[in-house]
């Protein structure tokens, strides 16, 4: 999960809106247990709710939870094939290894861009609103741009911490506070096992990337 420094003051600034526009309807958190859900972008800040009451809300395709368990295995590549060219772009433009990217999204929401967590984080990196206003990203539920803004982000935190890429998986996952108060990765039961979920799937999507030997006749 990308950032969860600043939850409470992303669900306070949501509640001053809702008062300040009267629009009852609207969620500032983002955990609905309903079919359909609008979406609507203020400053940034995507607003959900059910029963939109004014303009500019666009439903939402496809609505889910963050997945609780990820498959070790790579699995059907589906949804690899999917966003794989735009990962590939986007990594080439913030010098990121493209099956790192990948590792990321596949631990974090298995490749689902719709995928939000319990606490607020969304979409194929799981970015936090907070994170993604700070990385730029106008749609936070927009493939392409949720990708680069996770990656913009990972490649501050790889700078942040000298290319230690454990300490950065561990900042991305945690905040990059908590990895400097401990000087380590932080000893949180969820941030040292999605450091090591994440490095398993680099290793896979490293080996899936590598050409096929050809025997030499």
């Amino acid at each position: 999960m990308a950032g969860s420094t600043g939850w409470f003051r992303w669900v306070l600034q949501g509640l001053v809106t809702v008062l300040a526009l009267g629009l009852s309807a609207i969620q500032a958190s983002p955990i609905m247990a309903v079919d359909n859900v609008y979406v609507k972008y203020l400053n940034g800040v995507p607003y959900f709710t059910d029963t939109p009451q004014a303009s500019g809300f666009k439903k939402v395709r496809s609505y889910s939870g963050r997945y609780k368990t990820v498959r070790r295995s790579l699995g059907s590549s589906a949804s690899y094939d999917r966003f794989s060219p735009t990962v590939h772009a986007v990594a080439e433009q913030f010098g990121l290894d493209p099956a790192l990217v990948l590792a990321v999204i596949k631990a974090e929401s298995d490749f689902d861009p719709y995928a939000v967590s319990t606490k607020g984080a969304m979409g194929l990196m799981q970015l936090m609103p907070e994170t993604a206003y700070r990385m730029g990203v106008g749609d936070i539920l927009d493939p392409r741009a949720n990708i680069e803004g996770g990656s913009r982000y990972l490649k501050q935190l790889l700078g942040m911490f000298d290319g230690n890429l454990d300490l950065s998986l561990a900042a991305y996952n945690a905040g990059e506070n908590a990895v400097v108060r401990y000087g380590d990765i932080p000893p949180y039961e969820e941030t040292q096992t999605y450091v090591r979920r994440v490095q398993h799937f680099y290793r896979l999507f490293r080996t899936r990337a590598r050409p096929a030997r050809v025997e030499s006749p």
